[in-house]
């Protein structure tokens, strides 16, 4: 958590680096958090051309429970239970 919870004045150098990401049309995308506070108090929430995601429960694809949620959150997204398959995986 930030003092202002405000990309610019809290963490000028991630701001200045998402503008000039946002400036050549680069997609940024960051998790929203995982302590079920608002998302505006995570400051990368506020940084310019950010895509958020926060993440779903795996009984009814809800709001996970300790997921970060709030309006400047973009999207959500499977966030538990989540099955991973990868070369020379042991199940």
């Amino acid at each position: 958590l930030f003092m202002n919870n405000d990309c610019k004045t809290d963490a000028p150098a991630l701001y200045d680096a998402f503008s000039q990401l946002n400036d050549i049309n680069v997609i940024s995308v960051v998790a929203t958090g995982n302590s079920s506070l608002p998302a505006s108090y995570e400051v990368m929430t506020s940084c310019p051309g950010i895509v958020t995601v926060t993440a779903t429960n795996s009984i009814n694809g809800g709001i996970a429970t300790w997921a970060t949620v709030g309006a400047t959150v973009s999207i959500a997204a499977p966030g538990e239970n989540i099955s991973i398959t990868k070369i020379g995986s042991d199940g």
